[in-house]
């Protein structure tokens, strides 16, 4: 599914009920690529808000594999998934929570920004705490303290699902020598491909 509007999550939920948010999808992203190749993939998603997408047949993907263009470009999305996944793991393998509260708000910032849906530091995070808990792999309680901590520090202001960077060089410093997100230098494709839906 390509999403044209609204936040998605990937999971992935253990037998004895928990679950491990490993993605947050953005407009612009694509949902399920592995689908095309994996029978079986371990996450399954679901809209964390009102969520307008184009759903893509995996036969049709397939053929349009074909074409160099297309390819490279869905080549760009799954390493994009795979880049903010190690990222994801690095985050909770060595950072605290500050930093790995930090490192998200400016991954998702950077991510609008990039693709022209926000131009200031202000932005709509339609995610809970407990779902933000359950992607950096913290307690509620742990999130809320830090969000908390954040505001105190006039770091950022996270509330009502509203995000306001007031300080994001302040932001940068707690995550620094965090692998930052390599984008292709110029678009493979001029412009958008036309995907069956």
């Amino acid at each position: 599914m390509l999403i044209h509007n609204g936040f998605v999550v990937a999971s992935c939920a253990l037998t004895d009920g928990r679950r491990a948010i490993i993605d947050v999808l953005v407009p612009g992203d694509v949902v399920g690529l592995d689908h095309v190749v994996v029978s079986r993939p371990m996450s399954e998603f679901s809209a964390a808000t009102g969520t307008a997408y184009s759903a893509l047949q995996i036969a049709s993907v397939r053929a349009l594999m074909n074409n160099h263009d297309v390819c490279l470009h869905l080549m760009e999305q799954m390493a994009q998934v795979r880049w903010r996944r190690d990222r994801l793991a690095v985050m909770m393998g060595r950072l605290d929570a500050e930093a790995r509260i930090a490192a998200f708000v400016l991954n998702i910032y950077q991510r609008l920004r990039h693709r022209g849906l926000i131009n200031g530091l202000t932005f709509n995070l339609p995610l809970t705490q407990e779902q933000v808990a359950d992607h950096l792999g913290l307690t509620l309680v742990h999130v809320n303290r830090t969000l908390r901590r954040l505001r105190e520090e006039r770091l950022a202001l996270i509330d009502r699902q509203v995000v306001i960077i007031m300080d994001i060089d302040g932001l940068r410093d707690l995550v620094r020598g965090l692998p930052e997100p390599s984008y292709l230098p110029e678009p493979w494709i001029k412009a958008t491909p036309t995907l069956p839906v």
